[in-house]
C-alpha cells in the first residue's frame, strides 16, 4: 500500500493478491542472535505450514482439545499455539501476560479452562512444578506439556514425572529461522538414572538434519558438531541482511539438488545411538585450556544433574597469578538438600541406637539368668538414675498386656520387640507373632531363648531390623502392630508417618497399631521442671530452674508427641483407609514418670462409628 499513491487520487482498494503459496513469506520475527544486533528471520508458508501439521500430528490434536497460548506474539511459538488447534476446530484460550508469567494464576487457569495442551519454557516450568498443589487433577484434564525455547534439565524432566507420571512431556526445539521447532522428543517417563541430557528428539517431517564440523563434513555418531538444519523449514534469510544471510544460510552440502537452503544453527550436538540428538549448548560455549577443547555446555549438565543442583553455569575466567580455569556457579536446590540431611540424620541416629543398644544388650546377656518374660534392665529413673522398681515396672508392663489382650489379637507384628518382655506374654496366646528389632545382638539372643524354651513356638519369629523393613511380611496378613515405648527413639515425626503407613499396609481390615509408652510434647516442660527441681540446690532461683529447662529442652533427642498428632493422622487416612485413634491416660498407678508423662493410643484401621467423648481432668488421671 503506497500512501503517496492514496494522496495523489489513486483508488483506495487495493486488487485482492492471489492465495499464497508455498514460497511466499508467512511471517517476520527478529531475533538477538549471539551479536545482540536485531535480526528479521523471513518465515515462509511452507516451513510455517509444515511445522503446523508436524504439531498436530504428534500431539494428536482434534477439536476435542483445549490449547493455551502463553507466548506473546512476538515469540516464535506463539504461531503454532494460535494456528493450530484453529486447523482442527479445538479451542484456542488466550492466557493474558500477566496470568502467564504467574505460576499460581497459570495452574489455576489451566485447571479451571481445561487446557488439554500447553507450552512452556524449562524455567517457568519448574516454578509452577513447585507451586502446583499436591490435587490429582491440580492441572485438570492437561495431556500434554511442552517444553521449548531452554534446554530441559534432566533433573527437572524427572521432577515432571515424580509429580504427574501420566502427562507425557515433549522437548521441542528449533530455531526462528526454521519456522520454529525442527525436533519433537516424547517422553512418556522419567531418563534413566545415567542420563544426564534429555534428547531433543528427532526431525520433524520433511526436515533434514546433519551433525557437522568447521568444515560441513559429516560428524560421526556421538561425536559432538554444530547442527545443520535443511528442508522445507528452513526460511528465507534475513530481510535486508544480506551479510548475515550468507553467513548462516548455505547450500545443502548432502543435497546439492534440494530447492531449499540449509541453515547453520550455531548449536553444539550429537547423535546418539537410539537416533535422536543431544543438545550440548552454543558453538560459542566452546572453550580451550590447556590445548584442551572443552564443552562448558558438557560441565554444566553433568552438574545439572547433580540432585542437590538446581542449575549452574559454567565459565572460563582468568586470574592474574593462576591463569585461566574453569569457575562454576551453581544454584542450590535446597529442598532436595534439606531432604538429603533430614536423610542423613535418620540414618546416623539409627545407626546410633543399634550400637547402644546393641551394646547394652550383649553386656547384659553376659549376666544370664534372666526371667525373658520380665527382663527390665535398662529402664532407669530420670529423677535418680537408678532402676524403676521392679514392682512399678511389673504395673507398666501389665497395663500394656491389657490394653493389648482386649484387642483380642490372633495375628501380631511387633516393631521394636527388645528383649521379649511383651512377645514372652502374648506369643502363646495368639496363632502367629513376628517380632522385628534394630539389634541384631537381641534378635539372636532371643532365637536363642525361643529355641531353648518354647520350642514348640513355631508360629513366633524374629528379625532383625528398622521400623520400616517390613517388606518381608505379607500385605493385610496381621491384626495387630505392635509399637511399644520405641517411638520416642524414631529420628523424627516423618519415620514414624512412614512407620505407620507401612505398618497399616500390614493390616487385615479392622486391625489396630497399638502405640505404648508415648512421650506427651505438651507435658515435657513440666516434666523437664520436675527433673531439675530434684537436682537443684534448695537455694536456686526460679531463673536457675527456667534456664535448667530450656537448656534440657534444647538438649532432648527423643520423639515427643502433641495429643492431637494421632488424630491428624487418623482423618488423613492410613494405607488408603480411613482410621480412627484411642487415647489411654495412666490411671491407678505408680507416681513416676512412666505413668505420669507419657501416655498410650491406638489406631484402628476402618473405624467404628466414634463413641461420645467422655470429658476427663489430667488431675483426675494422675490421681
Amino acid at each position: 500500500l503506497a500512501l503517496a499513491a492514496l494522496r495523489q487520487g489513486a483508488p483506495a482498494c487495493v486488487p485482492a493478491q492471489d492465495e499464497a503459496g508455498p514460497q511466499q513469506a508467512a511471517y517476520v520475527l527478529f531475533t538477538s542472535g549471539s551479536t545482540g544486533v536485531p535480526k528479521g528471520a523471513l518465515v515462509l508458508h511452507r516451513g510455517m505450514m509444515n511445522h503446523l501439521q508436524a504439531k498436530i500430528a504428534d500431539l494428536g490434536l482434534t477439536a476435542a482439545d483445549v490449547c493455551a497460548q502463553t507466548a506473546p506474539q512476538t515469540f516464535d511459538i506463539s504461531i503454532w499455539q494460535m494456528l493450530a488447534p484453529l486447523a482442527v476446530g479445538a479451542r484456542l484460550l488466550m492466557v493474558d501476560d500477566d496470568v502467564a508469567q504467574t505460576p499460581f494464576a497459570l495452574c489455576e487457569t489451566i485447571r479451571a479452562a481445561g487446557v488439554t495442551v500447553v507450552e512452556l519454557v524449562p524455567t517457568l516450568l519448574e516454578i509452577v512444578l513447585a507451586t502446583v498443589d499436591d490435587r490429582p487433577d491440580a492441572l485438570g484434564p492437561l495431556r500434554w506439556m511442552i517444553s521449548t525455547g531452554e534446554a530441559l534439565p534432566v533433573v527437572l524432566c524427572r521432577k515432571w514425572f515424580e509429580r504427574f507420571p501420566a502427562i507425557p512431556l515433549m522437548n521441542a526445539y528449533g530455531p526462528t529461522e526454521c519456522s520454529d521447532d525442527v525436533t519433537h522428543c516424547i517422553l512418556r517417563q522419567a531418563p534413566d538414572a545415567a542420563e544426564v541430557h534429555v534428547p531433543i528428539g528427532r526431525a520433524i517431517g520433511n526436515v533434514r538434519l546433519y551433525v557437522v564440523d568447521a568444515a560441513l563434513r559429516l560428524a560421526p555418531l556421538g561425536a559432538a558438531g554444530e547442527l545443520l538444519v535443511g528442508g522445507i523449514c528452513v526460511g528465507g534469510g534475513y530481510v535486508n541482511n544480506p551479510g548475515a544471510t550468507a553467513a548462516a544460510f548455505v547450500a545443502d552440502p548432502f543435497e546439492p539438488d534440494s530447492p531449499y537452503p540449509a541453515y547453520r544453527t550455531g548449536d553444539l550436538v550429537r547423535w546418539r545411538a537410539d537416533g535422536q540428538l543431544d543438545y550440548l549448548g552454543r558453538m560459542d560455549g566452546q572453550v580451550k585450556l590447556g590445548g584442551c577443547r572443552i564443552e562448558l555446555g558438557e560441565i554444566e549438565a553433568v552438574l545439572d544433574s547433580d540432585a542437590l543442583v538446581r542449575r549452574s553455569v559454567v565459565t572460563l575466567s582468568e586470574h592474574p597469578l593462576s591463569g585461566k580455569r574453569l569457575c562454576a556457579y551453581v544454584i542450590p536446590d535446597w529442598k532436595a538438600i534439606a531432604a538429603l540431611l533430614a536423610e542423613q540424620e535418620k540414618q546416623r541416629r539409627t545407626a546410633e541406637w543399634q550400637a547402644i543398644y546393641d551394646y547394652y544388650y550383649s553386656t547384659a546377656a553376659a549376666g544370664g539368668g534372666d526371667d525373658p518374660a520380665f527382663d527390665t534392665r535398662g529402664w532407669n529413673d530420670s529423677y535418680t538414675r537408678a532402676p524403676f522398681p521392679p514392682e512399678e515396672m511389673r504395673v507398666w508392663r501389665d497395663q500394656a498386656l491389657d490394653k493389648i489382650r482386649a484387642l483380642r489379637p490372633q495375628r501380631i507384628l511387633e516393631i521394636g520387640c527388645g528383649t521379649g518382655m511383651l512377645l514372652f506374654s502374648l506369643a502363646g496366646q495368639c496363632r502367629a507373632y513376628a517380632g522385628l528389632d534394630l539389634s541384631p545382638e537381641v534378635v539372636g539372643r532371643l532365637r536363642g531363648q525361643l529355641a531353648s524354651r518354647y520350642p514348640q513356638w513355631s508360629h513366633v519369629s524374629v528379625t532383625a531390623g528398622d521400623a520400616h523393613d517390613l517388606g518381608g511380611f505379607d500385605d493385610a496378613s496381621f491384626d495387630l502392630v505392635i509399637i511399644n515405648s520405641v517411638a520416642q527413639y524414631f529420628p523424627g515425626a516423618d519415620y514414624l508417618r512412614t512407620t505407620l503407613e507401612l505398618a497399616a499396609g500390614k493390616l487385615a481390615p479392622g486391625g489396630h497399631i497399638f502405640l505404648g509408652d508415648l512421650r506427651a510434647l505438651e507435658l515435657q516442660p513440666g516434666f523437664l521442671a520436675h527433673v531439675q527441681l530434684t537436682t537443684l540446690d534448695d537455694g536456686a532461683s526460679a531463673q536457675q530452674l527456667r534456664a535448667g529447662v530450656r537448656r534440657a529442652l534444647e538438649a532432648e533427642n527423643e520423639l515427643c508427641l502433641a495429643g492431637g498428632y494421632l488424630d491428624g493422622i487418623a482423618r488423613e487416612g492410613l494405607a488408603g483407609r480411613g482410621a480412627g485413634v484411642m487415647h489411654w491416660l495412666k490411671r491407678g498407678a505408680p507416681s513416676n514418670e512412666l505413668f505420669n508423662f507419657r501416655f498410650d493410643a491406638a489406631i484402628r484401621l476402618e473405624p467404628p462409628a466414634a463413641a461420645p467423648p467422655v470429658p476427663l481432668a489430667w488431675s483426675e488421671a494422675l490421681a
